[in-house]
């Protein structure tokens, strides 16, 4: 069997809501496997008007991705600060960036990943930030 060395995405500015960068092979509970967007990474946790959020992780009812891409970019977000939200068995991710500005957010989708926790932390259905 393979080893798997782990992903660790060191970057900043990734994506866009219409066209989030696509992320295979992202392991939870894995050390190496880690998201670092750049600022001081810390679980989303801005309330937002219709959502609830849960460890990082928002949830809607009927919300599409695009819904929540719009709803999280649009909040007051914290440098640093990256939320989740769950939609057809994938885990996309809003992460803002080291500066509160659009210029280094981040989009991404981490395929066939259902995290139910944004965290520091590396941990069972943990999405792993840094």
């Amino acid at each position: 069997m393979p080893k798997n060395y782990g992903i660790a995405l060191n970057a900043s500015g990734l994506g866009a809501a219409a066209a989030p960068v696509a992320i295979n092979g992202f392991t939870l509970n894995a050390v190496g496997d880690v998201l670092n967007f750049g600022g001081t990474a810390a679980a989303a946790n801005v309330a937002i008007a219709g959502w609830t959020i849960i460890n990082g992780v928002y949830t809607k009812d009927g919300a599409t991705v695009a819904d929540f891409y719009a709803a999280i970019a649009g909040a007051a977000n914290l440098a640093g600060e990256v939320g989740a939200f769950v939609n057809g068995g994938n885990t996309y991710v809003f992460a803002e960036g080291a500066a509160t500005g659009a210029a280094d957010d981040s989009y991404v989708v981490l395929v066939g990943i259902v995290a139910t926790s944004v965290s520091a932390d590396h941990g069972a259905a943990v999405v792993h930030i840094g």
